[in-house]
């Protein structure tokens, strides 16, 4: 009886899917995914506790895509504290989104969202997941030295 009444009380979390909380990285994959016109792997600067998930649901559906494995290039935590140069190493790493996390975040001299960025950063989405708190994706524009669009 009392086997019984433990089994009742522990099937539930057993049943569980444990892919459950990683719906909000295929959401956010899908949403590269349609905002990405390229036929080669697409590159996202991410933290580097969720740059496999992140990276494997926005390229799952390339024709040959093998899972991404994590490429420390593509982890913002090697980047510099320092926007204009945040901005030239996702230029350089070939990056065309970034996506910030709440709790992961790492630089305190500036943020995405800042009006003086618009030009720069496209926002494409917001997600929560309890990880890493509030998730924004942004799209990196284009653009020449003198601000215009390409």
């Amino acid at each position: 009886m009392i086997l019984l009444l433990i089994i009742c009380i522990s099937l539930p979390k057993i049943l569980k899917s444990p892919d459950l909380d990683k719906s909000v990285f295929i959401r956010i994959g899908e949403t590269i995914f349609q905002n990405t016109s390229t036929t080669s792997g697409v590159r996202i600067a991410t933290s580097r506790h969720i740059q496999i998930w992140v990276s494997f649901y926005a390229n799952i559906h390339l024709p040959g895509a093998a899972p991404c494995p994590l490429d420390p290039t593509n982890c913002w935590e090697s980047f510099p504290d320092d926007p204009d140069q945040f901005k030239d190493r996702l230029r350089q790493n070939r990056q065309n989104f970034v996506l910030w996390e709440e709790k992961n975040w790492p630089f305190h001299n500036f943020t995405l969202s800042d009006p003086a960025d618009i030009k720069t950063y496209k926002e494409l989405g917001r997600w929560y997941h309890r990880d890493t708190g509030q998730m924004i994706l942004y799209a990196v524009r284009n653009t020449t030295d003198d601000g215009q669009q390409k």
